[in-house]
């Protein structure tokens, strides 16, 4: 078996990828400060060394959004939940609505160890008081 040798991305293209994902300057903006116009641009995005620096840096964006999002979760759970207790129609009926489509979304780390869909009701389902319960289904059934 061959070893085959990591290319590697040139110092120009670093520099732009940095100003992009570590600087966070607009796409357009980086190209021109590093005079790269967008056919060599495109071509970059065609080599295979670059191609795979940019994957690599997405992934790892999204990454680290999905880890802030979960250090928010809890946060944003329990004001979702106080919103519902406020006794406020339009703000609780859009809580529960929140509520339920976070409870259907799951993150693509979360995926692969998701449980039975028995036991999430069950965690979800002791986590809320029956008060909350019962305003939860009466904003769904006025939705309807």
């Amino acid at each position: 078996m061959a070893s085959r040798k990591r290319r590697r991305i040139s110092a120009k293209q670093k520099a732009v990828l940095n100003d992009i994902f570590v600087k966070g300057i607009d796409e357009v903006a980086v190209l021109g400060k590093h005079k790269v116009d967008g056919r060599l641009f495109r071509r970059w995005l065609g080599q295979e060394a670059f191609a795979d620096e940019v994957d690599y840096r997405l992934d790892s964006a999204r990454r680290q959004s999905e880890f802030k999002l979960a250090l928010y979760a809890p946060k944003a759970a329990d004001r979702l939940i106080k919103l519902i207790e406020s006794g406020k129609e339009e703000p609780a009926r859009r809580a529960c609505l929140d509520i339920i489509a976070s409870c259907n979304q799951r993150p693509a780390m979360a995926q692969a160890a998701a449980e039975t869909p028995a036991e999430e009701n069950l965690q979800i389902s002791s986590r809320m008081t029956p008060e909350t319960v019962s305003r939860l289904l009466k904003a769904l059934a006025a939705e309807k």
